[in-house]
């Protein structure tokens, strides 16, 4: 479920069943029920009741601090805080902190230390199990276990001692204690209550939970090869292409959740953008997200890599962590020499090789066909160290093959790495969906009649992407009716006729369908998405909110809140989860190429010079890491002198941080 996105928030034995238990003998097998207060991290507006900050759910007995502080996005980690409160429990007769008042208890949750698990009489508890659950109760989700795959690879050496010990399986008398708590109990899970005061804020992350279907071939094969790095510690670079919107970021996304859920990998994303001035985006995302220091200043990020290299067992004294930092957090004012990209290379491969050593990892390297050349030469240095040394990498590197020859270096490149197929490299192509994976997409997105279900399928020719808007522009225009449990046609001809020619006229024409069912001025949400089209793929809602201020739009700041959530909400944005801050991206690339045409030159102008001032003005404290974006958009802007001053900081930055290509493209 975490896997998924999924987070329970009220985890307690009475949400416990055990299916096909014949106690004291049989256990049988736990299932989790009551999901009533459950929520998904990919959905930034969630009801009323309980999603306005300062406002808490779950039960006070079964709560984490981050709960009972009021925390809005509560990561898996406080699902695991609730496993240690229920172990406790078991192991002890007595939950830790007890009080017939419910706000004490919460009280005790955020502040209280956590009193040393006694085991109730006649149980033999090992100091391994009392060290998994106090690990699981710690007050800070960073200290707990990082998964619930992670804690039962713990559990489980346990277990199987506990299997072989028959000392260990005695079945302890009942605690009069246990029924003596009791009585402080509250039964009702809260939805609505004041947070704790003076409590730490957390916040949660999770991949994004969309419909994925078929495409059984290609689950089978990147499996296998995933089963058997992690199994034969057999390292492999996988170049995953296909046309735009066939689903390759949703199929590897899909590996990665299975892989985690699993406890047999750990993994890492990150995207290239189209345009984007850094070409290193998707593998410095990647290695941001390894060492967890994203919106982390210089200064925190050295310590959090001398830290995590220490826990992997590497001296950080050895540890060439001022080169990991350069690529990070690039800075032309610091002193010294630019190393070389082929240092940059070897510092990488040790950095993935000593992380792999404590669990095997996934990299997805999203949209390489938009990367710097040299990020493609980096993947098959990769590959090679892959074909010579047992590290178990699974590096997945989706690209688009309608966008390949636009950039010919990268293609051959891509080509001349088929000298390693069948050894350390593996190249797959996502093909258009079938019928009859088009049909069941169709059926989970929205359940349609079979005569709609055949005319939407055949008309997005297999492309997933495109079946999903052509299912949405067909409902908001009113093409279809809801009779029962399906939609149908109110006229098949209409639904024959009235699908517009491309996927870039559907994507204006979903846009004009939301303002007029909403009863919103035409444009208010096509002059918003223009803006964020203009920031990038990718970006920071800071950013936006700047901009839109410096812009003078009282009326578009007032609405902005409303307006971003809808795009949200109608699915033409998503959050990207796990930065620290709130960044969002078009769910679609083509979906920002088409605003971006609808530009005149001179509106074009203004809003790239509104978007360097608002750079410049939220990231004062790291300007040297915005350089390059800040100069694209004053170049844009066709105002040479102010690029021309943040191209020369681009560059030291860029050569200060290994990035040849960048630092010459700046300084010429």
């Amino acid at each position: 479920a975490h896997a998924r996105g999924v987070v329970h928030r009220d985890l307690k034995p009475e949400n416990i069943l055990l299916a096909g238990a014949r106690l004291p003998g049989v256990v049988g097998v736990p299932k989790i029920v009551d999901f009533g207060i459950a929520t998904l991290a990919s959905e930034r507006k969630q009801s009323a009741s309980d999603t306005d900050h300062g406002q808490v759910v779950g039960t006070p007995q079964y709560m984490s601090p981050e709960q009972a502080s009021g925390v809005r996005d509560l990561s898996p980690r406080t699902d695991l805080y609730n496993v240690g409160l229920i172990l406790y429990e078991l192991l002890s007769g007595r939950l830790p902190f007890i009080s017939k008042d419910p706000f004490e208890v919460m009280t005790m949750h955020v502040h209280e230390p956590l009193p040393r698990l006694v085991p109730r009489p006649g149980l033999e508890v090992p100091e391994e199990l009392i060290a998994i659950v106090t690990r699981a109760l710690e007050k800070s989700p960073e200290d707990r276990w990082s998964s619930a795959a992670e804690m039962r690879a713990a559990l489980e050496p346990l277990l199987l001692r506990a299997i072989q010990d028959p000392s260990l399986q005695k079945i302890p008398q009942p605690d009069s204690a246990h029924d003596a708590h009791t009585d402080t109990m509250f039964e009702d899970t809260i939805l609505d209550n004041q947070p704790v005061p003076g409590a730490p804020q957390h916040r949660g992350e999770a991949p994004p939970n969309l419909p994925f279907v078929g495409r059984a071939s290609d689950r089978a094969r990147l499996l296998r090869i995933a089963e058997e790095c992690a199994r034969l510690r057999r390292g492999r670079v996988v170049l995953l292409d296909g046309e735009s919107g066939s689903g390759k970021t949703r199929l590897a996304m899909w590996l990665k959740e299975n892989m985690e859920e699993c406890g047999l990998f750990r993994g890492h994303i990150g995207v290239a953008t189209r345009g984007g001035r850094d070409g290193w985006n998707a593998m410095r995302e990647s290695i941001e997200s390894l060492f967890r220091t994203r919106a982390m200043t210089r200064e925190a990020l050295v310590a959090r890599i001398r830290r995590k290299c220490t826990s992997w067992g590497q001296d950080p004294d050895a540890w060439d962590v001022e080169a990991l930092a350069d690529f990070l957090r690039p800075q032309s004012a610091r002193e010294g020499r630019a190393r070389p990209v082929s240092e940059l290379f070897a510092t990488l491969a040790r950095t993935l090789e000593l992380a792999c050593g404590q669990l095997p990892r996934l990299l997805i390297l999203d949209d390489i066909q938009w990367a710097d050349p040299e990020l493609i030469d980096l993947i098959e240095y990769l590959a090679v160290e892959l074909r010579h040394h047992d590290i178990p990498l699974v590096i997945i590197a989706t690209l688009h093959v309608d966008e390949l020859a636009a950039h010919p270096e990268i293609d051959r490149k891509l080509r001349a790495m088929s000298r390693y197929a069948g050894e350390s490299v593996e190249r797959m192509t996502v093909e258009r969906m079938d019928l009859d994976d088009a049909r069941e997409l169709a059926r989970a997105v929205l359940p349609v009649s079979d005569d709609v279900l055949e005319i939407v399928a055949r008309r997005a020719e297999g492309n997933p992407m495109h079946l999903v808007v052509l299912l949405r522009y067909l409902r908001d225009e009113g093409a279809l009716e809801q009779r029962g449990q399906l939609w149908h046609a109110r006229d098949l001809e209409q639904v024959r006729d009235g699908v517009p020619p491309s996927l870039a006229d559907l994507f204006q024409v979903r846009v004009r369908q939301i303002e007029a069912r909403r009863g919103m001025d035409p444009d208010q949400l096509g002059d918003l998405i223009t803006r964020c089209a203009v920031l990038g793929r990718r970006f920071s809602f800071e950013v936006l909110e700047a901009m839109i201020r410096l812009d003078g739009d009282a009326e578009g700041l007032t609405e902005l809140d409303d307006c971003f959530d809808l795009l949200l909400d109608e699915g033409l944005l998503t959050e990207v989860v796990g930065r620290g801050e709130e960044w969002y991206m078009f769910s679609h690339g083509l979906m920002r190429d088409v605003w971006l045409t609808t530009l005149r030159q001179r509106q074009r102008r203004s809003l790239h010079r509104l978007a360097a001032r608002a750079l410049e003005e939220v990231y004062d404290t790291r300007l040297d890491v915005w350089a390059a974006e800040i100069a694209a958009h004053w170049s844009l802007a066709r105002q040479p002198d102010e690029a021309l001053g943040w191209f020369w900081r681009a560059a030291e930055a860029a050569r200060r941080g290994f990035l040849n290509r960048p630092a010459r493209e700046a300084y010429e």
